[in-house]
């Protein structure tokens, strides 16, 4: 049975990169943004999440919520999450906290089946 365009999805609950729950009916009436995507780590994800990123502040100029949803478990993500964001750090002569404050990539979450 599939999805059509304008159908409600089926209801899920997924973990973040930091083991808190992420159910898709709590989303509802709130802005938010679903991107699947095959695997952590792989060249044409991790550009598509960057790219993503880099517009972040449009997703938040209609106060929407980006969550990117693949098969990879949380540690995998988080693990995807930190190595991207210590490369964003190095690149720019930055710590990771001063990265985490002012670049999109850190407010992505990254959730993974429960």
């Amino acid at each position: 049975m599939g999805v059509e365009i304008g159908d409600i999805a089926p209801d899920f609950t997924l973990v973040d990169e930091n083991g808190e729950k992420v159910t898709l009916s709590e989303l509802r009436g709130r802005n938010a943004v679903l991107v699947f995507y095959p695997l952590d780590f792989s060249p044409v994800c991790t550009k598509e999440l960057k790219d993503i990123s880099a517009v972040a502040d449009r997703y938040q100029a209609y106060g929407a919520e980006v969550y990117g949803i693949s098969v990879d478990s949380r540690w995998c993500h988080a693990a995807f999450k930190r190595d991207e964001l210590q490369a964003l750090a190095s690149k720019a002569g930055l710590s990771n906290a001063r990265v985490r404050q002012h670049r999109p990539w850190a407010r992505l979450s990254l959730v993974a089946p429960v």
